[in-house]
C-alpha cells in the first residue's frame, strides 16, 4: 500500500527544484520550507489523499510545475557496512585478556590464602622492610612527577 499525501508542488534549495509531498496545509509546509532555506516555493492542496505518483501528475496537469522531473522509483539501498578499526578490536580484546587474566590471578591467590594458615603478627624488622620499599616507591613517584612537569613546561 503506498503512502498517500494531502499537499504536493515544488521547491528550489541551493539551485535545484524538486518535487515534494507532504500532508497536512500548503501553507503550513511552505512556511517549514522557507525556515529551511527554500526559495521558489509552490505548493497546493491536493482534492483528496494521492500517491506521490498521482499528486504529480494532478499538479502537473492543473500547470502548476513544468519543469520537473517525475519522482523517481525508490531503489532499495544496500546495507550500510560498519567498518571497526583494528585498534579498536585490539583494545576491546585486550581489555578482555587482561579482565580474565587478573580474575583468575586473584581466585588463584585466595585461594592459596585461604588454604594457608593465618600468619602471626609481622616482625618489627618486616615493618621496617615495608617502611624503606614504601619510602623509597614516593621518591620514584616524585622523581617521575617532577619529569612530568618539566617536560609540560617545556612543550
Amino acid at each position: 500500500m503506498s503512502k498517500l499525501f494531502t499537499v504536493a508542488g515544488t521547491s528550489a534549495l541551493e539551485g535545484v527544484v524538486k518535487f515534494r509531498v507532504a500532508n497536512g496545509s500548503a501553507a503550513a509546509r511552505s512556511k517549514v520550507l522557507t525556515r529551511s532555506g527554500h526559495t521558489d516555493i509552490k505548493l497546493v492542496d491536493l482534492a483528496t489523499p494521492m500517491t506521490k505518483e498521482d499528486a504529480f501528475a494532478f499538479v502537473q496537469a492543473n500547470g502548476a510545475i513544468l519543469t520537473v522531473k517525475a519522482p523517481a522509483e525508490k531503489v532499495a539501498k544496500a546495507p550500510k557496512q560498519k567498518t571497526v578499526k583494528l585498534a579498536t578490536i585490539v583494545k576491546k580484546v585486550s581489555k578482555k585478556f587482561v579482565a580474565e587474566k587478573s580474575v583468575r590471578a586473584i581466585n588463584a591467590s585466595f585461594a592459596a590464602k585461604s588454604a594457608e594458615v593465618p600468619a602471626e603478627q609481622p616482625s618489627a624488622n618486616s615493618i621496617a622492610e615495608i617502611a624503606k620499599i614504601k619510602a623509597k616507591n614516593l621518591e620514584t613517584m616524585r622523581r617521575v612527577s617532577n619529569r612530568l612537569a618539566a617536560l609540560r613546561s617545556y612543550n
